[in-house]
């Protein structure tokens, strides 16, 4: 299985465009989120897209013209504006980013939540891509489930480009027990730090107080897995 190519890209938001236009399901004026894989063709097609203003290019990695999550939601939150979006889901996957936990039988992870905001709270027709072609979520879903279930399948779809999928190797970093390796390995490095501050103060109040604000953070770190 191999990724949309540029031209189907541009044809699929055309479509959706089209269909909205003549006030298919969603109605006229319906904005537009288009979730495709991080591919190099995918990536550069939906950089040329935005720089002609015909989408926002949204993901989670750095790259120039790229924006956050979070950057969509102050522009929505600001103002009327609807701009119709490109989002590279597959990257968006760190804690700040990434903070819903998604349990099915095969996997626990962890999505971003701007996928159902768009959706359930601003009105925007989801286009998930999926091995079978982009699958549609009309706005305001019934229920919050149908987002992350096509999400899930999404991800799931996304193993099928192989080499092809730039962000493959990074999805780790969904699964809770990465998340707790590195919030202790963070930990671990604060309280490091603290020792070595004090090293020649061991009994310094402050330097005690910093010990125990690791301690708070490694039984937080703890608790989010069930330890």
């Amino acid at each position: 299985m191999t990724a949309p190519t540029p031209q189907q890209l541009v044809d699929v938001l055309r479509h959706f465009k089209s269909d909205r236009d003549r006030g298919f399901e969603g109605g006229t004026g319906t904005p537009v989120a288009l979730i495709s894989p991080s591919t190099i063709e995918i990536i550069s097609e939906s950089s040329n897209l935005r720089d002609l203003g015909v989408i926002q290019l949204v993901g989670g990695i750095e790259f120039p013209g790229l924006q956050r999550p979070a950057d969509i939601i102050s522009l929505l939150k600001t103002g009327p504006a609807r701009p119709d979006l490109i989002l590279l889901s597959d990257q968006i996957l760190s804690s700040p980013d990434a903070s819903v936990l998604v349990r099915t039988d095969e996997i626990d992870q962890y999505f971003s939540p701007i996928e159902a905001i768009l959706n359930l709270k601003y009105g925007y027709r989801l286009a998930i891509w999926t091995i079978s072609g982009y699958v549609a979520i009309e706005p305001y879903a019934p229920a919050i489930s149908i987002v992350f279930q096509k999400l899930t399948q999404y991800l799931g779809d996304c193993e099928s480009l192989g080499s092809h999928w730039n962000v493959r190797e990074l999805q780790r970093l969904r699964l809770p027990a990465e998340r707790h390796y590195r919030a202790l390995r963070k930990v671990r490095h604060f309280r490091s730090a603290v020792l070595n501050g004090f090293r020649y103060s061991p009994n310094d109040p402050a330097g005690l107080a910093l010990l125990q604000k690791a301690d708070v953070l490694e039984q937080q770190a703890n608790a989010q897995v069930g330890i």
